[in-house]
């Protein structure tokens, strides 16, 4: 039986003891909710658009945010690399200098970058594909077709979402662990997908199962903050981001944890004679 209560219980002992890690984790959770879209009134979406073509009127200024946004990748596909190395070294019972990880990163944010490139590209097709006949029959009042063809379409869509999941967290990892080319990282990930995508999906739900109970526990403790609490300017605000901050940073850094923990449970390394002895190739546990 596949481990997967041993493989989440040493997770949390890796990211519990190893106190940096939360760092990690807060840098990807933040880069985390800047993909996440909200439901804003269109009063609010006006407000906003309003503010966005008075920014760029000033050409200097959108440079600045085109810089900041590429650093801000930069940060975040380090942090992603170091974070899954810390893992790696800390579960192999190596010392590891807090630092040295986000430092050695580096050497894989271009791949990393391409492979996130790659497949928010083939959602995006993939999201044209299956909607523009939906929106084409509701344009046309066809409500009953639209609605009957959108349930088929989700039904179609759905293996997919989960094929671009996990080949973007197992293609990160072929990429760190082996140090791969973008295509064979993306191959590799594939492979181990079609062989075990069954405990993939199992410890998928168990960790979103986790996030959401986290986050709503998160989101219950710091709710009084704002609600109940009557304090100057936005110190409730900034006491309710601080707590919420905090514990998505501890969850996203176990979350990495246990896709790296899992990882070493699905791949073990095999040397090859076609290969120098200093290099190794994924071989998959079936």
């Amino acid at each position: 039986m596949f481990p997967y209560r041993k493989i989440i219980e040493q997770a949390w002992l890796v990211t519990k003891k190893n106190k940096f890690l939360w760092a990690y984790g807060l840098l990807l959770f933040l880069g985390q909710a800047f993909n996440v879209s909200y439901s804003v009134s269109s009063q609010t979406q006006e407000r906003w658009r309003g503010q966005f073509n008075n920014l760029f009127d000033h050409e200097w200024l959108v440079w600045g945010l085109i810089a900041l946004s590429a650093l801000w990748l930069l940060i975040y596909f380090r942090a992603r690399a170091g974070i899954i190395l810390a893992v790696k070294s800390l579960l192999d019972r190596e010392p590891v200098q807090p630092l040295a990880p986000f430092y050695l990163g580096r050497f894989f944010v271009g791949r990393m970058l391409g492979l996130t490139i790659i497949l928010q590209l083939g959602s995006l097709i993939l999201g044209l594909l299956v909607s523009t006949p939906v929106i084409y029959l509701f344009s046309k009042g066809l409500d009953n077709r639209a609605m009957i063809l959108g349930l088929l379409a989700l039904l179609i869509i759905l293996p997919f979402i989960f094929l671009i999941v996990y080949l973007n967290i197992l293609g990160s990892l072929f990429v760190v662990f082996y140090n791969l080319p973008l295509r064979a990282s993306l191959a590799a990930a594939g492979s181990l997908i079609g062989s075990v995508w069954r405990k993939l999906l199992a410890i998928g739900l168990m960790v979103l199962g986790l996030r959401i109970l986290v986050l709503a526990v998160a989101a219950a403790v710091s709710a009084p903050f704002v609600i109940f609490v009557k304090m100057p300017y936005y110190l409730p605000v900034v006491l309710a981001a601080i707590i919420f901050l905090a514990v998505g940073a501890v969850f996203t850094s176990f979350e990495q944890a246990v896709w790296v923990r899992m990882f070493t449970e699905l791949v073990k390394p095999q040397k090859t004679e076609e290969r120098e002895e200093s290099e190794v190739v994924p071989e998959t546990i079936v």
